[in-house]
């Protein structure tokens, strides 16, 4: 009876939530800026066994379903297809996430006008790109990563790699091309100038959204503050 009870009203459903480390909670926190709620850092260790708890019970779930009448499969087939999103969430989130950073788009700023820090390939010249470094040490899974990765694309720059394992944000800039006709050396104070800002208001964004910047620097140097 009380797996009866279970499959009708999608209960198992509850076992994925966990199973993605809450991760569907966890976006909607980071939806209201709330920042990272540490979910992953204590379901994360237990993943595996919650995820093979949520295989047991779907697997209940369907025998109750084929093996009395009572039972709606198609609610079942429902809950099994919840479960499996809710459950792999995480790796979803990381595919997408991945996958918008690699799409390429032109300027959208003036400063990206001025300075051509377009959305490049990741293989620019090293001598003509600028790496701004964030230290972010309380990102703590999936949602983290995608929420940061998304308030940098909003921004002109060549590429970025937003790493959970290691709570940094790397934004790169392509600065070969310079625009102004002041010389050389006016020409580079401008574009450091336009970095310092660029990156500030990228740090700005992110604290905003719920995720502290312990750290920043551009090109090795500190400018947190």
């Amino acid at each position: 009876e009380m797996l009866r009870i279970c499959s009708e009203n999608m209960w198992w459903s509850m076992l994925a939530l966990l199973s993605s480390s809450c991760c569907a909670l966890q976006m909607i926190l980071n939806a209201f800026s709330f920042g990272c709620a540490g979910f992953n850092s204590y379901l994360g260790p237990i993943r595996p066994t919650i995820m093979s708890a949520m295989i047991i019970a779907q697997s209940a779930s369907w025998f109750v379903a084929l093996t009395q009448p009572l039972v709606n499969v198609r609610t079942t087939a429902v809950s099994t297809a919840l479960s499996l999103v809710m459950t792999f969430l995480p790796e979803l989130l990381d595919l997408h996430t991945k996958r918008l950073s690699a799409v390429r788009r032109p300027a959208s700023s003036n400063a990206a006008s001025n300075l051509d820090i377009g959305r490049t390939s990741s293989h620019a010249n090293e001598h003509n790109t600028s790496k701004a470094h964030f230290r972010l040490d309380t990102m703590g899974c999936a949602s983290c990563v995608s929420t940061v990765s998304a308030i940098i694309r909003k921004y002109p720059v060549a590429s970025q790699n937003v790493s959970l394992e290691d709570g940094v944000a790397e934004v790169f800039f392509n600065t070969g091309r310079m625009s102004d006709g002041d010389g050389p050396d006016k020409s580079l104070s401008n574009v450091c100038k336009e970095l310092r800002s660029l990156s500030k208001t990228i740090c700005d964004e992110i604290e905003a959204a719920g995720f502290p910047v312990s750290g920043l620097t551009l090109d090795g140097t500190d400018i947190m503050r």
